[in-house]
């Protein structure tokens, strides 16, 4: 049987097979604006703390106020948005002390969220993953610093929040995948903030292929650690610059 990894992978291009699934319905507009806001505040579009008018909002991405509402709503809930009592909505405040909280806790469910992906996962899932990491290297092969640091739409970013994703994408937990994806959203929000471009080092592309390659080989304890080691290091690069930006 399929686990849900696959299933999640499967739709109408799958082998051009006639009996393929049919495709996901398209978003809604309130989903478009969540994502659009989403990325914006991501990418620091929008300053820490910065006072979010429905108004505003609405001229900006062309919608009325009540998706723009429920979006914001939504962004409350994951932590990127803070609401204002009787007064509406502002961008969730940054400081040291919860960048650190954010990095600890995305090490640990993470980590555990591989491991269980790892025994749970099929020749579907793998297939997904080589595919995803295929698609952050050649973006990488392909643009130059510069132009990823140019690049309006950030998509290395998605490519490699989309390759982090793969990993654990056949974790049965649905939790460990929610909370998950909440701390990488915070997670790249204080990476955009202090970072001057997009891109891995050198050290962290050697560290994801070697993840990828223990993944693949069935290998929790040695793929944990690399990741665990992945992590670490760019909240070490982070940290250092966002402690001269923001103080303790």
């Amino acid at each position: 049987m399929a686990t849900k990894a696959a299933a999640r992978r499967t739709s109408a291009k799958a082998l051009g097979s006639k009996d393929a699934v049919a495709e996901p319905a398209s978003p809604t507009l309130t989903e478009r604006t969540l994502e659009r806001l989403r990325e914006d505040i991501v990418a620091g579009k929008f300053a820490a703390s910065e006072r979010l008018r429905v108004q505003e909002l609405s001229a900006r991405y062309g919608v009325g106020a009540s998706p723009l509402r429920e979006a914001l709503t939504h962004l409350a809930a994951d932590g990127l948005v803070a609401t204002i009592s009787n007064r509406g909505f502002r961008v969730a405040p940054m400081s040291v002390a919860d960048f650190m909280d954010v990095a600890e806790n995305r090490v640990r469910i993470e980590c555990l969220a591989l491991e269980r992906s790892i025994a749970a996962g099929d020749d579907e899932w793998e297939a997904g993953l080589v595919a995803d990491y295929h698609r952050l290297r050649k973006f990488e092969a392909t643009h130059s610093a510069q132009s990823q640091l140019n690049d309006p739409e950030f998509e290395w970013e998605r490519r490699h929040r989309q390759f982090h994703h793969a990993l654990i994408a056949a974790c049965p937990s649905q939790w460990l995948l929610h909370f998950d994806r909440l701390l990488v959203f915070q997670f790249d929000r204080y990476r955009r903030l202090v970072m001057l471009k997009s891109g891995a080092t050198k050290n962290g592309r050697q560290q994801e292929e070697a993840l990828m390659e223990a993944t693949l080989a069935r290998k929790p304890t040695k793929a944990t650690q690399i990741l665990r080691a992945h992590i670490d290091d760019w909240a070490t690069t982070i940290l250092k610059q966002l402690e001269n930006r923001l103080g303790g």
